[in-house]
């Protein structure tokens, strides 16, 4: 599944995460599936508890993040931290 986040500075809560993990769960049809998160041309920010919720769930067999500038880099590190603790494996 290939998640792209669009040219925006809008925050993301809790709200909205929920919101687009029920549409990627409709688009899969519940299961498991790899992600690969387009985040080139980002410039939004999650809220500490939406970045909580799409890190803890348990529907994404590996993840990867596509960065293009160092700051998003951070950030993305940041969000694998996140997500590393709250799996077994290293995603």
């Amino acid at each position: 599944m290939l998640v792209k986040f669009n040219k925006s500075n809008e925050m993301i809560d809790l709200e909205e995460a929920k919101e687009q993990f029920t549409a990627a769960m409709k688009l899969t049809g519940g299961k498991k599936a790899k992600v690969l998160v387009d985040a080139t041309e980002s410039m939004q920010q999650m809220t500490h508890e939406a970045k909580e919720y799409l890190a803890g769930n348990e529907m994404k067999l590996t993840e990867a993040i596509v960065v293009k500038a160092i700051h998003q880099r951070l950030i993305a590190s940041f969000f694998i931290k996140i997500v590393e603790k709250k799996q077994l494996h290293p995603v």
